[in-house]
């Protein structure tokens, strides 16, 4: 599950967290690649990157997967709750492929582009 993934990264002692293999290890399973059947991809786009967000709103605990892809002359940035039955939201954009994302805060997702 994503969320224990996270929360196994965020522990306070680095002992207690995964190894690098760990995590990949993790995000390879079966269950997690199930995830890209939830989010809806334009045609010849290709998933570049993955990105979770996890935050408080009025003591409820929220947490989003991210997904940027993008071919050589647009993007799309797609997300997705685990903890609220919504459907998956996206935007197409005029841009090159989405690289990385990053959180930054309750409010913002940082996305960098070729």
């Amino acid at each position: 599950d994503v969320q224990d993934l996270i929360t196994h990264c965020m522990q306070p002692i680095p002992d207690d967290r995964p190894t690098a293999a760990g995590v990949f290890t993790r995000l390879s399973s079966a269950e997690l690649l199930c995830l890209r059947r939830n989010v809806p991809l334009g045609k010849g786009l290709s998933p570049e990157c993955i990105a979770v967000r996890n935050y408080k709103d009025k003591d409820e605990e929220h947490v989003e997967v991210w997904v940027g892809s993008g071919d050589g002359s647009s993007a799309q940035l797609a997300w997705f709750s685990l903890t609220e039955n919504e459907p998956c939201k996206g935007v197409m954009l005029d841009d090159r492929r989405i690289l990385c994302m990053a959180a930054i805060g309750q409010g913002t997702m940082l996305v960098g582009t070729q």
